[in-house]
């Protein structure tokens, strides 16, 4: 059935999502008053299912549209849910390029990967983007992983990103984590269009790899920290600061302590005073 909106009563609606039986869906999927729907509930039409329209959930669950890569129409209440669960549109088609999500609080590993048309994603609630289901399965890591059209990410008090988070997001331009205090491994791993990055005084752990990649990458600025942040041996490995092309910007009152910390005294000449360089660090 190609490209048809049906309409089902909710006992029809919930046989389908408990079943997967998409026979009953067709080419497009639509209740006003629908209001949960299944773990990997749309999974199994990724490649037919073209349109649905689920004004009324709240949730989105692990793997509800993962594959769905035939999407035209995705009609969501963006600015009413409150949790997206593991790989929930991994490798989904969003025909919205732009999502802003102030309600969400939990996000997922997994959630957005590989949504290649995203370009913009704002949460202002979300203090956690990690984590695995159980009951689902094992996500594969990354909230954001190998969205390559996201230019801009803004996360108002998030406070963990999780493995792999904008791994591959080579079109990553703008970041804003003013609550950040965990960067994870593998971070920003690949990010090649990202120039510069500033984190608050709150980060307190860098992960292995986490700027793998990121080559274009010219200033790393940590210009409130009051301690030296917990790193890996592995922390700078493959990014611009090994290969001498990305200065990391510090308070002065830490300078002569961070150069000689463990896992940052490798690149002691790669540390320089905030306020040496006002213009950078601004």
């Amino acid at each position: 059935m190609a490209d048809t909106k049906l309409t089902y009563s909710d006992v029809v609606i919930m046989r389908a999502l408990l079943t997967k039986d998409f026979s009953l869906i067709g080419g497009a999927f639509e209740d006003a008053d629908l209001t949960a729907i299944k773990k990997c509930a749309f999974q199994g039409a990724g490649a037919t299912l073209t349109k649905v329209k689920l004004p009324s959930i709240t949730q989105v669950p692990s793997g509800a549209f993962r594959g769905c890569s035939a999407l035209t129409e995705l009609t969501l209440p963006w600015s009413d849910l409150t949790f997206i669960g593991a790989d929930a549109f991994r490798d989904a088609r969003i025909p919205v390029s732009s999502i802003t999500m102030p309600n969400v609080t939990t996000m997922a590993d997994g959630a957005f990967s590989g949504c290649t048309g995203l370009t913009s994603i704002t949460m202002a609630a979300v203090t956690a983007a990690n984590g695995t289901d159980a009951l689902y399965g094992t996500a594969q890591g990354g909230a954001f992983r190998d969205c390559t059209s996201l230019v801009s990410a803004s996360f108002a008090v998030l406070r963990t990103c999780g493995q792999y988070f904008f791994r591959g997001c080579t079109a990553l331009a703008n970041v804003n984590m003013p609550s950040l205090a965990q960067i994870s491994s593998n971070s920003f791993q690949n990010c090649t269009s990202l120039t510069k990055l500033k984190f608050p005084a709150a980060v307190t752990n860098i992960g292995g790899n986490a700027f793998n990649g990121a080559t274009n990458l010219t200033a790393i600025i940590l210009p409130n920290i009051t301690a030296v942040p917990n790193s890996s041996n592995t922390t700078f490995t493959g990014s611009a600061v090994a290969s001498g092309t990305c200065y990391i910007y510090v308070p002065q009152s830490l300078l002569a302590t961070i150069k000689a910390a463990n896992n940052w005294s490798t690149y002691s000449d790669m540390i320089r005073a905030c306020e040496d360089y006002p213009e950078i660090c601004a």
